[in-house]
Parts: C-alpha cells; structure tokens; sequence
C-alpha cells in the first residue's frame, strides 16, 4: 500500500511538474491600442495577435486592451518603456518633442498616400536609426493618408480663399494652415464633428478616410486634394526593449516574418478609398488644386519645413544633417510613388 501511495504522489508531482514547465513556457503579453475597438486600426491588431498566436503554435498568447483602456494615445510611448504594456501603437504627433528626428516624416513634403508614406517612413527609420527609440524595438512604422482641406462653405482653391478661414488642425499642419493664410484651430478629433455642424470651425485638414470613419461627410461639403503638399501623420507600433530582448529567437523570427508594414500600409490606403467613396455618395465635391497654385502652396509648405530645420539646428543638430534627412525623403516619396503607380 505503502508503495502504491508513493508511485501516485510520484506520478502526481511529475504531472504537475510538466504542467507547470508547459505553463512557463508561454510567453504573455500584453498589446494596447488606443483607437475605438469597432475602428480598422483595432482590427488590424487583432489580425496581428491571432497570427502571432497561431503561428506560435500558443507559445504566446495576448492580453489585448483597446480603446486605450489600459494606455492612452499620449501615455502609450512610457507606458511601454515602463512595461505597463508590452506592445503598444499610437502616434509621434500625441508626444510633442519625443521624437524630433522622426518629425521630418510629418513635414508636408508632398506625401500621395498612406502606401508611400509608409515605406519611407520604415526606409527613414532604418536608414537612420534615430537614438529617440532606442528604449524601444520597433515593429513598424506606419502613416496616414495625406491630409487634405475639408470645407463647409466653398472650396479652396487657391491661397487667397484660405484668407477669413479657420481649420482644425495641431502641430505641423497647423503650422501649413497658417502659411497658407488661414487659423489654425486645435480641436481634439473626438470635438470636430461637433465644431464643424456648429460652424466653430470652416473646415479641417484631414485624410480622406476621417469622412466616413469620423462621419465627416455629413458636415463638410468640399474637399481640395492637395498631394504636393501632402502631410501624413506618422504612426508606430512598438515593443518594449526588455520584453523584445528576452524572447526566444524562434518568437522573434516569427514577429519579424509577420508583415507589419505591408498590412498596415494596405489598411491605410484602403481606408482613404472607403472614406472618399463614401463622400462621394454624401455628395461632397472633390477638387485638385489648380496647376498655377500648385507652386504657391509648395512654396507655403517650404516655410514650415524651413522652420523646422532652423529649430534643429537650434536644438544642437548640425543642419547639414537635418537638410539630409529632408533630402532623403524627399527622394523616397519620388522612388515609392514611381515604384507604386
């Protein structure tokens, strides 16, 4: 009997043994977000998680958390490096002096879209490696369609119909909206429906996808697309350093061989095609700018970008090094647009 007991509490504890060595060898982690769960960018992280996870074969699992339910837009850069997060995506714009380098992107250097502006970000990122990520591992960079000039009374065509105007925007675009002549106007997105069908503001520069996504359609009458001046805003999707660094080589392999950028750019662009298909039905009007302005709105956009480059250089970075970095984009916007016509 004796022996009997001994066998059972043997088989017992080797069984529990290797349900517990089972159990350590899955890798938790967590993923936040801070956009809507119903929204295209949630989706597109739910995509990655089931992926990840199947490929894993359950060696990691996720604990997801979107709607910024567990991080906000502006606290998702420390609460990743704070590992209150693991994985977390937002946008540079939502932390203001955090990534000085990588605020080039965000420049309006003539952007045509979310699939260009997406590689050239991951180009810029690798080519250049900016020290204002090294607490992190990035995943992928990603961008916004172009933002162009959503109105609710006339289109804009030319510089001097910007004059009276004032248009929601922040940072950069702001910035854009006044070297074109009109006043910029810092609503928070969630307040811009509402400021727009009560006239606080005339319009908004905005990427297409914002008029079905954001309802936008149904308050504005007018857009001017205006890729040669083209500002996207540049998104990230990052791991904490720590978290990156202790993973096996075969989960990293599998994070690597996911398409992070690939996915995420097709989402963009095809969220801007939805988004003005949808204007299309509401019967807003879309224009061009007009061949003779084109030149005078690049010119407005030169002034943003020269001021960026003065307040580098007055923050200690030498400007042949920031004018560089211009040059590279630019020359990326050329190579990509080509490449993806």
């Amino acid at each position: 009997m004796g022996r009997k007991v001994t066998f059972l509490v043997s088989l017992l504890s080797f069984t529990l043994g290797l349900l517990s060595l089972a159990h350590a060898q899955v890798i938790e982690l967590k993923f936040s977000n801070y956009f809507p769960v119903t929204a295209a960018q949630s989706k597109i992280c739910e995509d990655f998680i089931k992926a990840i996870e199947e490929k894993s074969k359950g060696k990691v699992k996720f604990s997801y958390f979107g709607a910024g339910t567990l991080l906000t837009a502006t606290k998702m850069v420390d609460g990743v490096i704070e590992g209150i997060s693991d994985i977390g995506l937002s946008h540079i714009a939502y932390t203001p002096g955090r990534f000085p380098v990588t605020d080039v992107l965000n420049l309006p250097l003539g952007f045509p879209n979310a699939l260009v502006g997406t590689r050239v970000a991951n180009d810029f990122y690798r080519k250049y490696k900016p020290r204002e990520w090294e607490r992190l591992h990035v995943l992928a960079l990603h961008t916004c369609g172009p933002k162009f000039i959503f109105s609710r009374k006339k289109p804009v065509l030319r510089l001097e119909d910007f004059k009276g105007l004032s248009l929601r925007g922040y940072g950069y675009e702001a910035e854009l909206i006044s070297a074109l002549g009109a006043t910029p106007r810092a609503i928070p997105m969630p307040e811009t429906y509402d400021a727009l069908l009560k006239g606080v503001v005339d319009g908004a520069t905005m990427p297409l996808e914002a008029l079905k996504f954001w309802r936008l359609a149904e308050v504005i009458k007018y857009v001017t697309e205006c890729p040669e001046v083209g500002k996207v805003e540049t998104f990230y999707l990052i791991m904490n350093a720590k978290t990156w660094e202790g993973l096996p080589l075969e989960i990293k392999k599998i994070f690597e061989e996911t398409p992070f950028e690939e996915s995420l750019a097709k989402m963009w662009h095809e969220i801007d095609s939805i988004g003005k298909n949808y204007g299309v039905e509401k019967g807003v009007s879309f224009y061009n700018v007009p061949k003779d302005e084109v030149t005078r709105w690049v010119r407005a956009g030169d002034t943003v970008v020269e001021k960026y480059v003065r307040t580098m250089v007055s923050s200690g970075y030498q400007e042949k090094d920031v004018r560089e970095w211009i040059k590279f984009v630019k020359e990326r916007i050329d190579y990509w647009s080509k490449r993806l016509r």
